[in-house]
């Protein structure tokens, strides 16, 4: 008869309970541990929900700690023709100056409104100086602020309206600075056609000198 010892009957033991508590474990037929696979999804649900709340906790730091911004928008329409009567005093076809029209008035406008060299004149008196920099020598301001500066047509450019956006984290200055860029943008446009009215008078002089000249010959 076989006989046990006190070492053997412990390793028995040891395998009856194990065996006891693996039977009591739910499985499929073909041997799925469902204990595993519940323990693994509870896991994964954590995991899960661990995460959404991090990101929920995220943006309300957000929130808190983010500048708000502000949007202001002007809008700029054509000139009436009497508003541009003055610029046409002394022009007539009889002395070779054609008088300007509305539309060549409002084009000069807003060539001097989607310049280039206003935007980075505004940016240098106005935008730069308020952000606390005497200069921008990578750029990253100006870009930032030209992104943040966009002049469009509204809607199907039927009428030539033009709106003037700035978007920026004071109001007020926001709104000041839009009323202060179309204000620019049309004084450079008075002096672009004040320039092309000396030149024009300069050359009609110049023109009439010499028809002068020519008649005295004959």
């Amino acid at each position: 008869m076989e006989q046990f010892s006190g070492r053997t009957a412990t390793l028995y033991l040891r395998r009856f309970l194990h065996m006891s508590v693996e039977s009591k474990r739910p499985a499929t037929a073909e041997g799925l541990d469902l204990y595993a696979v519940t323990v693994t999804l509870w896991r994964q649900k954590l995991v899960v929900l661990g995460g959404c709340l991090l990101g929920v906790l995220i943006a309300i730091a957000y929130l808190l700690i983010a500048q708000p911004v502000y949007e202001a928008k002007g809008f700029v329409i054509p000139p009436t023709q009497n508003d541009i009567e003055g610029l046409n005093y002394g022009r007539t076809p009889s002395n070779r100056l054609a008088p300007y029209t509305v539309k060549d008035v409002y084009s000069i406008f807003i060539k001097n409104l989607q310049a280039e060299s206003l935007r980075r004149e505004f940016f240098k008196d106005h935008y730069l100086p308020v952000s606390g920099a005497s200069e921008d020598p990578k750029g990253s301001l100006y870009a930032y602020f030209s992104e943040s500066l966009l002049i469009s047509v509204v809607g199907k450019d039927v009428d030539g309206r033009y709106s003037v956006t700035l978007r920026y984290g004071d109001r007020e200055l926001a709104s000041k600075w839009v009323e202060q860029y179309i204000i620019r943008a049309g004084q450079l446009a008075v002096l672009e056609i004040n320039k092309n009215i000396s030149t024009e008078a300069g050359m009609l002089a110049k023109n009439l000198h010499q028809d002068i000249v020519s008649v005295r010959e004959v």
